[in-house]
């Protein structure tokens, strides 16, 4: 169950950043969490954002 929750919450955050251009804030906002949180969240799930550049 716990691996089920997690998958579910990495694709949640995988789909919101997406559709937030990636926009780390912007997403935060939307899902309702505190952004530095969401930073965590990130880091934890292994989660790569595109490099600009």
């Amino acid at each position: 169950m716990k691996d089920a929750r997690r998958e579910f919450e990495k694709n949640f955050i995988l789909k919101k950043l997406l559709e937030n251009d990636e926009n780390i804030s912007k997403t935060a906002e939307v899902i309702g969490i505190e952004r530095s949180n969401l930073h965590r969240k990130i880091k934890s799930y292994g989660i790569e954002l595109r490099k600009e550049g």
